[in-house]
C-alpha cells in the first residue's frame, strides 16, 4: 500500500522543452514511477526564468502519478533548478502540496517532495509523499 512515505523511483522523456518569449524555460516531463511493486504514470511540468546562474526559483509546476483508478494531483509550492547552459540539462529540487487524490495515497495538504536530473531528453529522480503542514 501507498501512502505518506512512500518513495517512488521515477525516470522518463522530456516530452517538451520550449523557451518562451518572457524568457522562461518551460518543461513537460512524461514517465513511469514505481513504489515497491506499485507501477505509475508520471507526470510533471516545471518552469524557470532563463539567463540566472546558480540555483533559480521555479515559478510554475504541477505533478501527478496516477496507477489503478488511483491518482494524486500537486502544485508547486517551491522549489530551484541548477541548469547547465551550454548543455540544458537542469538539477530540480521542488515541493508541491497535494490538490487533488483519488485512493489511499494522501490527502489534500500533504506534500511531494523530489529531486529530479533532467537532461536534454531524459530525466528521472526519487518523489516522496510526506504529510503537510
Amino acid at each position: 500500500m501507498t501512502g505518506i512515505g512512500t518513495r517512488f523511483e521515477a525516470q522518463g522523456e522530456v516530452s517538451e522543452r520550449a523557451e518562451l518569449l518572457n524568457g522562461t524555460l518551460q518543461l513537460v516531463l512524461d514517465g513511469d514511477a514505481q513504489a515497491g511493486n506499485d507501477a505509475w504514470l508520471c507526470a510533471c511540468s516545471l518552469s524557470w526564468r532563463l539567463g540566472r546562474s546558480g540555483e533559480v526559483s521555479l515559478s510554475e509546476g504541477d505533478l501527478t502519478l496516477e496507477a489503478d483508478g488511483r491518482e494524486i494531483a500537486a502544485v508547486l509550492l517551491e522549489g530551484v533548478a541548477v541548469a547547465d547552459p551550454d548543455t540544458g540539462a537542469a538539477a530540480v529540487r521542488a515541493t508541491f502540496t497535494v490538490d487533488a487524490v483519488s485512493g489511499e495515497l494522501g490527502t489534500p495538504g500533504d506534500q511531494l517532495t523530489c529531486e529530479l536530473d533532467v537532461g536534454v531528453d531524459t530525466w528521472r529522480g526519487e518523489i516522496l509523499v510526506v504529510a503537510g503542514d
